[in-house]
């Protein structure tokens, strides 16, 4: 972190010149201080980083009026111990306050100036009112013409409108209407051919379960028939194992 000497010349004493350069310290974090010099020229010493320094010295290159910076002269030196703070090193309190009644009188004759212009501006303005009343009074009451000749138009629109959306929907009506005679006709019918091919499902499958019960009525006649030759085979074969 470097020291920089700043030795600002040009029309900065009495015009507030220090306080604007305190405030862009502030803004940028740099510590150092800012002091008057009998030669109507302002020493400022800075601590910081070299970045923030250049943004600091861009910063304080004011010329707009009453300031008028002219030339910034800067060189390194040594510094004792850092600075804590960015502060305004004050001379004698008579010699201030001769300061800032000049920087107040400077402001206030600027405020002047710019009132008596803001004034011949607002005559103008309400010379520019005036006639803006005239021409706006006028076009409302062509307007007023033009609309009355619009509403008599939206009028008969509207009617127009209304004669053809009721139309629409007696249309809509009749629509309906049909579409709902010619369904209900339609699924009169699907149910009939439903309720026809439920019966015949019905019949067909009932033939289907006789024949099945009568084919194994038959299989159970086969089955005992053949148990009972089996059985008296059996008895036959134990009968002479017996007699030997």
């Amino acid at each position: 972190m470097g020291t920089i000497e700043l030795i600002v010349t040009g029309n900065v004493q009495r015009v507030g010149y220090r306080n604007i350069v305190s405030q862009a310290a502030f803004e940028l974090g740099i510590n150092g201080y800012a002091k008057n010099l009998p030669d109507e020229s302002v020493r400022i010493v800075v601590q910081g980083d070299e970045r923030k320094i250049e943004k600091f010295i861009g910063k304080i290159k004011i010329r707009k009026w009453p300031i008028n910076v002219e030339d910034i002269k800067q060189r390194k030196i040594a510094a004792k111990k850092p600075f804590r703070k960015f502060t305004i090193s004050r001379g004698k309190p008579a010699r201030e306050m001769a300061e800032r009644a000049d920087e107040a009188a400077l402001y206030m004759h600027k405020m002047y100036g710019e009132m008596h212009g803001m004034r011949g501006e607002m005559h103008g303005m309400r010379g520019e009112m005036h006639g803006f009343r005239k021409e706006t009074n006028g076009n409302f009451g062509k307007l007023d013409v033009k609309y009355g000749s619009l509403s008599n138009k939206m009028d008969g629109f509207s009617g127009k409108l209304a004669k053809k959306m009721d139309n629409v929907s007696g249309k809509l009506d009749s629509t309906n209407k049909i579409l709902k005679e010619d369904l209900s006709n339609k699924m009169d019918n699907v149910s009939g051919k439903l309720d026809s091919t439920n019966k015949i499902l019905k019949e067909d499958l009932s033939n289907k379960m006789d024949n099945v019960s009568g084919k194994l009525d038959d299989t159970n006649k086969i089955l005992r028939e053949e148990f009972s030759k089996l059985s008296n085979a059996l008895l036959i074969i134990a009968n002479k194992a017996i007699q030997k």
